[in-house]
């Protein structure tokens, strides 16, 4: 007789409180080239934390150029956000990257922090 062994299922909070200022930033680190794999899963993740015209009015986000401003609710508001397990493997691989390239950002160094 074989032994009957009870597998212990670990659930995953797979969900991440992200600022505007956080998507953003996790945006311009996507990769715009790379393996298929790698980029349907960014392509997942962006449609994830794009900011949405709801927000864009909302918040009266302005782009100016690179720069982009918003007004001083948008500051305080938080979205959460909930990624796949592989979403969130290349989220956390992709500040990792920003990390060793010295590219956190200040305003979002409790992001990173929170999240690496």
């Amino acid at each position: 007789m074989k032994a009957v062994t009870k597998k212990k299922v670990v659930k995953v909070n797979n969900k991440i409180k992200m600022r505007l200022i956080d998507r953003l930033f996790v945006e311009a680190l996507l990769p715009k080239i790379g393996k298929d794999e790698t980029l349907i899963c960014v392509r997942d993740i962006r449609k994830k934390i794009v900011i949405t015209e709801e927000e864009n009015k909302r918040f009266k986000v302005v782009r100016n150029g690179d720069n982009i401003d918003w007004n001083t609710q948008g500051e305080k508001y938080e979205k959460e956000i909930e990624f796949s397990e592989l979403e969130l493997f290349f989220v956390k691989k992709f500040l990792k990257d920003a990390n060793e390239k010295e590219a956190i950002p200040e305003v979002c160094l409790d992001f990173y922090l929170k999240n690496k």
